[in-house]
């Protein structure tokens, strides 16, 4: 079966989150690029914003004849359908993307995601920074960043020599061999992959089960404390923390104070607009680690 890989960069016009003024996509059919695609956008939002455009020299003025994200959509549609998706910063990137979606009304496309990012995180844990432009610096490639098409064309060339190092024939190889379960995108539905920060602590080996790579929160007060829950965590290889986020996987409810009730108001929401996020009890939740065989 053939692997297709499509990797895309967009760029914001301003501080809305849906404000998508460029695209850059590009397709792989087996590593070899099968379709290169370019363009601007007109967002619904057409306000200025100065440190957007420092980074992009993209004018609100020059979109007003553009396509709409919603008139674009059909041109672009089959590149995220039934594909890996790959960005730098996939969550940032499909962040924006999901909100020009909702905005426009239109349903999710059905995709896998991985990210470029969380894998030069796990190859490479000393580096000093990770933006595209200092990695692909390393293998001496040189492009004009901030430009959609352009990163896009950086990025997959960091992904083919990050699998070359890592001796992975095939994106499924790299997951497989860190077991890690690729992002998830559907009508309905969306499930972020790993943080790069996370992807830090990821070693070869690990045996996975349900929480293995998760992040997970408390909301309320249960009769562990923080320390508790952190310890619990590690021994599964999972990721705990106190903030609800689009990265949380599962939720241990406690009893709820006014202020915790923010907090699961807030994962109700993102539950709401399709995000996989678990909530269990902290018995079900101990239950499930004490019965696990560690091996």
């Amino acid at each position: 079966m053939k692997e297709r890989i499509v990797v895309f960069d967009l760029e914001i016009l301003n501080r809305d989150a849906g404000s998508l003024c460029s695209i850059g996509i590009v397709e792989y059919i087996d590593r070899r690029i099968n379709a290169t695609y370019y363009h601007l956008i007109r967002p619904d939002n057409l306000s200025f914003d100065y440190h957007a455009y420092q980074v992009h020299h993209i004018r609100n003025t020059s979109l007003y004849k553009e396509k709409s994200f919603k008139e674009l959509w059909p041109d672009i549609k089959h590149f995220f359908e039934d594909a890996i998706i790959i960005s730098h910063d996939i969550q940032s990137d499909m962040s924006h993307l999901r909100a020009a979606l909702n905005n426009a009304n239109i349903p999710y496309p059905e995709c896998i995601m991985s990210c470029t990012n969380m894998m030069a995180h796990i190859h490479n844990k000393t580096l000093e920074k990770y933006n595209l432009e200092y990695l692909t610096s390393l293998y001496h490639y040189q492009f004009k960043p901030h430009n959609a098409l352009e990163d896009a064309k950086a990025c997959g060339y960091l992904l083919f020599k990050l699998l070359d190092e890592e001796q992975c024939k095939t994106l499924y190889d790299f997951h497989k061999k860190y077991k890690i379960a690729f992002g998830e995108m559907k009508p309905d539905y969306y499930r972020n992959i790993m943080s790069a920060d996370n992807a830090l602590k990821v070693e070869e080996g690990y045996y996975v089960n349900f929480l293995t790579y998760k992040t997970i929160t408390v909301i309320g007060k249960t009769s562990l404390n923080n320390e508790a829950f952190e310890n619990y965590a590690k021994r599964v290889h999972a990721f705990y923390t106190k903030h609800v986020s689009t990265q949380t996987n599962y939720i241990i409810l406690g009893h709820l104070s006014k202020k915790e009730n923010v907090k699961l108001e807030k994962a109700k929401s993102l539950i709401k607009e399709g995000q996989d996020i678990r909530i269990i009890t902290e018995k079900e939740f101990i239950h499930k680690i004490d019965e696990y065989d560690l091996r």
